[in-house]
């Protein structure tokens, strides 16, 4: 089968998925507090481990010979260096404390490059999905990123690190207040997907993570991909990475950088 068919046959699945895997989160929101402590603050809840055996089901029947890497479970080998990438709930300690902003998170990559992405915020019923060199989609509406205002003007949503990532703090630190007095505003949502969705669709101008959960492939690979589909670039350093749109990017990078010398 050709790539592009066969990706927009894995997006509807995908997307089909992770909308059903939405309304088991939709349920078990009104049941808070259930979380139990993971490593560096973490927590997993009963819809983390239910959300996360529904959709490995449904992608094990669907693409028996991917790989599945989630956040949740011991990864599964595949075949053909295709891997499904999954965070089952993205916004944990929010869920947990009954605060309704949340994700789900399923992006597929081959051999280490995005195919496909596709985050899902159940209590807004707000779905995206991007398949890069294709097109990104917001409640299958199509999204392109434009041209954004200068950065002064802009409204950027930036990532912080926790307490357990003491090592980032200070340069996180020095590069928020950077973009703090470079920016219009700057906003923290506390789920690395949805704010980078938010940005493709251009409600913020730039997308900066600056330590949090630096290593987390489930956390960025979907949202990654629905940045890169609605024609974000992205710059990654050691101590943060960057998304905006390429008239945009270059400037942030250099504030970023020079925050950090």
């Amino acid at each position: 089968m050709e790539q592009g068919i066969l990706l927009t046959a894995l997006a509807r699945e995908a997307t089909q998925t992770v909308r059903e895997a939405g309304e088991l989160a939709r349920a078990e929101f009104a049941h808070p507090g259930q979380g139990v402590a993971k490593s560096q603050g973490d927590v997993v809840t009963p819809a983390d481990r239910r959300i996360n055996r529904f959709i490995i089901e449904r992608l094990e029947r669907a693409t028996p010979e991917f790989a599945i890497v989630s956040e949740e479970s011991p990864p599964r080998k595949g075949e053909g260096g295709y891997a499904w990438i999954l965070d089952p709930i993205d916004g944990s300690k929010h869920y947990n404390q009954s605060i309704p902003l949340y994700g789900i998170s399923l992006a597929l990559h081959r051999e280490g490059s995005p195919l496909l992405g596709v985050v899902y915020a159940p209590s807004h019923d707000d779905m995206f999905c991007g398949i890069p060199g294709t097109g990104a989609w917001r409640n299958d509406k199509p999204i392109r990123r434009a041209e954004p205002p200068d950065l002064m003007e802009a409204l950027v949503c930036a990532e912080l690190p926790s307490r357990h990532h003491a090592d980032r703090i200070s340069g996180a630190l020095k590069r928020f207040e950077a973009l703090v007095r470079n920016c219009q505003r700057v906003r923290t949502l506390g789920v690395t997907s949805l704010g980078m969705c938010y940005c493709a669709a251009g409600g913020f101008a730039a997308y900066v993570n600056l330590g949090s959960a630096p290593n987390a492939l489930w956390d960025r690979a979907a949202g990654e991909a629905v940045l890169l589909a609605a024609g974000c670039q992205m710059v990654r350093r050691p101590a943060f990475a960057a998304a905006a749109h390429e008239r945009l990017l270059p400037q942030l990078v250099r504030i970023l950088d020079a925050a950090g010398e």
